[in-house]
């Protein structure tokens, strides 16, 4: 299985989160939504900017699976 993702459709990086996601909130006030996550890594960037908390909602049933196996909860607390 490749590592690639398919629908990272902001390209996200280590910069999309502390530019468009740090100025806007706070990680002391709970957890960070994202709709329509794909398979970006949204998830790793924010927890490692300081977002330990963060929920990734998407409507498409390969695509969650793809996340839940990239992202296992025993490895990733504080994931959903």
């Amino acid at each position: 299985q490749s590592d690639a993702n398919d629908t990272d459709w902001y390209q996200a990086s280590e910069e999309f989160v502390q530019d468009l996601v740090r100025p806007y909130a706070d990680p002391s006030l709970g957890p960070v939504l994202q709709l329509g996550c794909g398979d970006a890594p949204v998830p790793e960037h924010l927890h490692r900017a300081g977002f330990p908390l963060s929920e990734h909602l998407d409507i498409v049933p390969e695509v969650i699976q793809r996340m839940r196996q990239k992202y296992p909860v025993e490895q990733w607390p504080g994931f959903t």
